[in-house]
This record gives structure tokens, sequence and C-alpha cells, in this order.
């Protein structure tokens, strides 16, 4: 099987120039043999790489360390599950793994647009070719998983320690499925310029596939968090690593893309705008790629000259051709409409795409500027941590607060008269918002404005649905409940975005909880117990019941229970863990990994880490975080705001939609 995968990898290869440069032919010369061969071409690579990675799977279960790629990855000690989910690990099975997910991808968009749009698929299936043919040639030439070893190693390296956490199987899948997912979009977008056709049709297609790899992005981003969270060598929810940053990138840009749609959808505005945005959500998904994931680690693998290379070519190729085609076809169709009213929704729409935007850039130049200097002078850039979360959160801030302002603003304008009357609702959420974090014992200027923030957002959503139900109750004489749930049903967009929003505004709030966060680190023996104030002045008390040494299969582990009490009402055990992961003959793979014990509540996490232990005396690092609950609860409302967005109707009502002329149709 493996020389059958290995050979299928270079048939996949073939056929993404195949179908690359007879799509783009047909699309020239109005061949309609041509462009059908090229969309045939896109379905036997997604079947020649489901081959080569089945290929990879059989090395990998076959623990055949000839193969450099098992021999790094995986050893006889590693559970097979984790042996499956090793193709995914490592820069060359996830680089197959990544052109798998586009292939397969582009089949879906080929197959779901057979017999329509024949003026555009010859450029968007060209251009979904390109952009696999590029990944294949990075597979198959530089980070290729079926390079052999010059010598067959006795046993393998292994799995990283971080990485044997059950997120490996869901994680790393998703967030590579949110990244290959705006390849579609891009490549309709090309087709559209160089076709000169932007009607309805490319506004769904555009806002459903970036929709669901927003969707996705959303899940993955919010996994990885919890999966940082969870790791003790990790400080917080997030670690501002070039992986993560990638992933938090092409979220932004993602968002910023669907409020521009928004507009243009409704008023025909923003479409040059969308489509760069589109563009670069795309190319920021490149730069995820080039990040090589690794795990929690967030590291870039070690990439070759001639890789960085080909990715800064393609991203130069990207830009400039983009700028081209923008510069030289969106002109020449039908003028882009104007936004008009500047106290209109579609204003606050175009004016929270634009700040998104802002936050991405931002956040871009923080990841890049540190990543470069630390190539050239051989050390990171200092401070990097400090002015992300300092110039992050200050966007953040501006963000949601521009949500509350869209919310608040009505289409084709708002009268400045009125505007007094619609603050008093979100006002008044925003003041009882941080009256309650000062109450919880929130004193820091962030956490306040970011309380007042989420209130202004929580406070307008929640006018804003009153005011509907209200209208429905008056006119149909419906109960609250079945007025407010015919409200919903009826617009899934707005108000599945109003879900969204209010989330995002949670996780705000939430994240101003770190402020709070407070630190202490004690040494005990079995029996002793250690006294420590949380920030909301309540005594902990924890009583060690002693140090306990075991061996697994493939680790050795120190663990700790500290039974806890808060003012004197006992909250349970806690359980913390220092694992030493060994090889198949025993030997340490790595340093000892620590893993936390937390307890959960409302309000409060209780973290307790095992930090060393020296006989039967244990030192644990132990930390209280507040409104950590908060935030995973802020991410799932963000990913079902998502989710009801993108739930089908049973009876798809039309949508209205700008033609290329800027005219709203049915």
């Amino acid at each position: 099987m493996t020389l059958i995968g290995e050979l299928s990898l270079w048939i996949a290869l073939l056929m993404a120039a195949w179908g690359a440069v007879v799509s783009f032919a047909g699309g020239a010369l109005r061949r309609r043999d041509l462009a059908a061969s090229g969309e045939r071409a896109v379905y036997v690579a997604f079947a020649a790489l489901l081959l080569a990675a089945a290929g990879v799977w059989t090395a990998l279960l076959a623990h055949d360390f000839s193969f450099a790629f098992v021999a790094l990855q995986t050893n006889f000690s590693l559970p097979r599950a984790y042996t499956v989910a090793a193709l995914w690990s490592g820069q060359g099975g996830a680089m197959l793994f990544w052109s798998l997910l586009l292939a397969g991808c582009a089949s879906v968009a080929v197959f779901t647009h057979r017999g329509r749009d024949r003026d555009l698929m010859p450029w968007a299936t060209g251009t979904m070719g390109a952009v696999l043919l590029f990944l294949l040639l990075i597979v198959c030439l530089d980070t290729n998983p079926y390079d052999r070893l010059g010598w067959m190693p006795t046993d393998g390296r292994g799995l990283d320690p971080v990485l044997r956490d059950p997120r490996l199987f869901i994680q790393p899948p998703l967030l590579f499925l949110g990244y290959v997912a705006t390849a579609i979009p891009f490549a309709f977008s090309v087709a559209a310029l160089v076709a000169r056709r932007f009607d309805a049709a490319w506004a769904r297609l555009t806002r459903r596939w970036t929709l669901a790899a927003w969707f996705l992005l959303t899940i993955a981003i919010v996994l990885g968090m919890r999966w940082t969270y969870g790791d003790p060598t990790q400080s917080g929810y997030w670690s501002w690593r070039p992986a993560e940053n990638a992933s938090l990138l092409t979220w932004l840009a993602a968002s910023a893309v669907l409020h521009a749609l928004a507009v243009y959808e409704k008023r025909g505005a923003l479409r040059a705008w969308s489509v760069v945005l589109v563009a670069a959500t795309f190319l920021l998904s490149l730069l995820g790629a080039f990040m090589a994931w690794r795990g929690t680690g967030g590291a870039m693998l070690g990439v070759s000259r001639s890789s960085l290379v080909g990715w800064l070519g393609v991203g130069l190729v990207v830009v400039g051709g983009t700028a081209y085609l923008v510069a030289a076809r969106l002109h020449q169709g039908a003028p882009d409409a104007t936004i008009g009213a500047r106290l209109g929704r579609e204003a606050g729409l175009a004016w929270g795409s634009a700040l998104l935007a802002a936050i991405a850039a931002v956040l871009l130049v923080g990841t890049l500027v540190p990543l470069a200097f630390g190539w050239l002078r051989g050390s990171p850039l200092p401070g990097g941590a400090r002015f992300l979360n300092g110039a992050g959160f200050a966007l953040g801030l501006l963000a949601v607060a521009a949500m509350a302002l869209a919310t608040l603003l009505r289409w084709g304008g708002t009268t400045a008269a009125s505007l007094p009357r619609m603050l008093r609702g979100p006002v008044a959420a925003a003041i009882l918002a941080v009256l309650t974090l000062a109450v919880l014992g929130a004193r820091g200027a962030g956490s306040l404005a970011a309380a007042c923030a989420g209130g202004l957002v929580i406070g307008a959503i929640a006018q804003d649905l009153a005011a509907a139900t209200r209208a429905r109750r008056a006119e149909h004489g419906e109960g609250a409940g079945g007025a407010l749930a015919r409200v919903v049903a009826g617009d899934r967009r707005r108000y599945g975005g109003y879900v969204a929003h209010v989330g995002l505004a949670l996780a705000l709030t939430a994240f101003a909880g770190m402020f709070l966060r407070s630190r202490h680190t004690v040494t005990v023996r079995a029996g002793e117990a250690a006294t420590l104030g949380d920030p909301y002045g309540h005594v902990w008390r924890f009583v060690s019941q002693g140090v306990s040494r075991y061996g697994a299969d493939d680790r050795n582990v120190s663990a700790v229970s500290v039974e806890s009490s808060r003012d004197g009402v006992p909250r349970g055990l806690i359980v913390s863990e220092r694992r030493q992961y060994l090889d198949a003959q025993g030997q340490p793979l790595a340093d000892p990994m620590p893993s936390a014990g937390i307890r959960t509540s409302p309000l409060l996490d209780t973290y307790v880490v095992l930090a060393g232990t020296s006989g039967d005396t244990a030192r644990l690092d132990i930390a209280f975080n507040p409104l950590v609950a908060w935030v995973w609860a802020a991410g799932v409302m963000i990913a079902l705001g998502g989710l009801i967005v993108m739930w089908p109707r049973a009876e798809p009502a039309r949508e209205t939609a700008a033609d290329p002329a800027g005219r709203s149709r049915r």
C-alpha cells in the first residue's frame, strides 16, 4: 500500500497541474471540453490523495521506521489512536493532509456547480488547481512523508508529549479544513474578476464558503485556547505564538468579509473591498500553512530556504495578481454603489469590517516583525506579547463598541436626534455590567472597560430583539415566547449574527477576568496545609494528601492530591500530575510534562500545578483565574451563532442581493 500511496502522490501532482492548465485554457478558448477535463482532473487528484494518505497511515500503523516521517512521529509505545493522528502532527503529513482537504473542498465546489456558472467554472477550477499544485509541489519536493532513511532504526522518536491530548483528533483537522475552505471563495472571486461578473450568485457562494470557514475556525480556535489553557507551561488562553496568531488572523479577515458582503448584498456597495478581503483571507490561510502547526507549541517547524522562497513567491503572486485583476477588471463593470447614509446600518457594518481588518493588520505586524527580527538576529524581539495584548485589547474594545452601534442603526439611515433615545437601553446595560464586575472585585481600567463594551452590545441586541418581538405581538396577537421564536426564525442571518456578537462581547468581558488573576507557590508535605486568598476575598485551604508515583505503558507519573476548601466549606479533591513519557526501551522522550488539576466554578477556576517533588514534599503552583468558565461559554455561543446562520431553511426564501449595477433584485 505504501508503494501505491507514493505513486498516487505524484499522480495527484500531475492531475493538479493538468487541471490548472486545461481549465485556464478552456476559459480562455471557451472550450467546454477542456473545462470539463479540468474538473475531472480535480476529482482524480482527490482520489489519488486519498490513496496517498492511506499509504502514510499504513506505514504509521505498521511502524515502518524506514520512512523518516514515521520514525520522527511514532514509536512502538505510542497508543494506536495517536499513531493514526500522527499524520497531521508533523510537517510532511500535515501538508499532505492539508492538500487532501483542499482537493476535497475543490471537488465539492466543482460538483455542486456542475452545469451552472459555465463562464466562471473554468477560471475557478483552474485557480483551485493552481493552489493545489503549489501545495503538492511543497509536499513532493520539500516535505515528502514518503522520504526514506538510509538506515532502519530499531524504534522511532515518538510523538511530541505536548500533542498527547484527545483534542489532537479534532482541533487540527478542523483548523486545516477552515483554512482550505477560504480557497473556494478566492477561486470564484478570481473567476468573477476575469469574467467581469459580480452578481447575487457570486455573493451567495462567497458568503456560504466564507461562513463555513469562519465557523470551522471558530471551533478550532476555542479548542486551541482550551488546549493552551490546560498546558501549565503556557500562560492563560493565548500565548501569541505564530501558529496561533495565523488562525486568529484568518478568522478576523473572514469576519471582515462577512460584514462587507452583508452591505454588498443589501446595497450593492463595498464590492471592491469584499474582493480584496477575500484575497487577504486566503493569503492569511497560506500564512497559517507556512507556520506549520505543531500542537500547542505553535512554533514553525524547520522550513528550508527553498520552501521559504516558494511560500513568499506564491504570496507575491496572489497579492500582485489580485491587485492587477481588481485594478484592471473591477472598474470595467458597473460602478460600485455608494453606501450613502452616514448613520445607516450599512455604514456601521462598513466601519466594522474596516476595524476588523485593522485589528488583523496590527496582529500581522506584531507577528511577523518578531519573526523577522529573530530570523535576522537569532533572538526573539522582546515585548512582542505585551504589544499584542495591549493593542489587541484596545482594538477589540473598539470593535465591540462598533457592534453595538451597528445594531442600533437602521438600513437607509438613522436620524441623529433619535440616537440618545436608542442608546438608553445599551448604556443602562453597560452600567449594570460595570457595577456587577466591580462588586465581584474588579478594579482595573481594562476589566471595567471590557465590561462596559460588552454591556453595550448585549443591551443593544436585547433592545433590538425586544422591539421586533413587540411589533410582531402587536401585529399577530401572539404570546411573547412564540413571537420571539418566530422573529428569530424569520431572519436567521440577522439573529444568528446577534448570538455571535453576544458571544464576542461575553468573551471580551471574560478575558478581562485575567486582570484579576492571582498566583502563589507553596511547598507542602503530606498532611500539611497551605492557606491562600482568592481575588474575591475568600480564604482557601489546600491540604496535601501526599505524593504518589506509578508507571503506565508509556510513561512514569508523579501525582499529588490536595483537599480544597473555601471559607471552611469543602470544595473537593484536586489532582495534578507530572508525566515522564518513555520510549520502547524505557528512556525519557522529553522533559517531564506537568498536567494541571483544575476545579471550575461559574466565577473562578482553581488551577493547581505540581511543579516538582522531593520525597513526600510537593512544590505547587496555585492560581486563581476568574471568569474562565464564561470564556468557554462565549466560545460555544459564537459557534452557535454561526450554526444558526448556516442552518438550512425548510423552504428557502428568495434573497435580496445586488446585481452588477448595484441595484437590489429578487
